[in-house]
Parts: structure tokens; C-alpha cells; sequence
């Protein structure tokens, strides 16, 4: 879950652009994250929606989401996809997800008074 922690994503995103989509599907929470340098641009967080007001660059891709997707639909069903291509340039596709190599590590939990939620 440290992928939807703000102040490491704030930290990792320092000098760039970072899209962070975390999923726990048993519990339909999702969380979605853009940052730009430090600044977070926008975010879907898991019982609370979208981040208001949607930005400029974000406007049609949103208005794409609603137009395909009813309004209960799981973010990570479709829309989220929908997001992450648009800011990375990177299509998604079920082909790309299967055939990708994942690294994976262990990261140790920060201190819990650093943790901002």
C-alpha cells in the first residue's frame, strides 16, 4: 500500500510525472494518484471519488469515462485504464499486462508518524 501513501508517492513523483493505481478488489477500494514534481495533480480515492475539479488536460478523458462506464462501475473495471493511458501514453492492453516483467521487493514500512493518509 505504499503506492497510495501521499507523502512517498509526493517524494517518488520529485522531477517527474507519477500514475499510481492501487486496487484491493475484495474490499472495492481503489486509488488513483497523478503527480507532477511534488504536486498532486488529481486523484480517485476509494470512498470519496474523484478529485474536484478535474484539470484541463484530464476534462475529455473524463467525459469519455462517463460516457462509457454507468456511474457504479469499479474504477479499476475500465476507467482507470482509461486515465493512466492518457497521462503516460501507454496503452494498456490485457497482451502488454501478461507479457510484462514484474520486479518485486520488500520494502520496509516507514515510521507510522511519517505515514499521511
Amino acid at each position: 500500500m505504499l503506492g497510495i501513501t501521499t507523502d512517498i508517492v509526493t517524494r517518488l513523483s520529485a522531477g517527474t510525472r507519477l500514475v499510481s493505481h492501487y486496487c484491493l478488489d475484495i474490499k472495492a477500494l481503489d486509488y488513483f494518484y497523478w503527480l507532477e514534481d511534488g504536486e498532486l495533480r488529481f486523484c480517485f480515492i476509494a470512498q470519496e471519488g474523484y478529485m474536484e475539479p478535474v484539470p484541463a488536460e484530464l476534462v475529455e478523458t473524463m467525459n469519455e469515462i462517463y460516457a462509457r462506464y454507468p456511474p457504479l462501475v469499479d474504477p479499476h473495471r475500465g476507467p482507470m485504464f482509461l486515465l493512466a493511458e492518457h497521462l503516460t501514453g501507454i496503452k494498456l492492453t490485457p497482451r502488454l499486462l501478461e507479457e510484462a516483467t514484474y520486479l518485486c521487493g520488500v520494502v520496509p514500512e516507514p515510521e507510522e508518524d511519517i505515514i499521511a493518509w
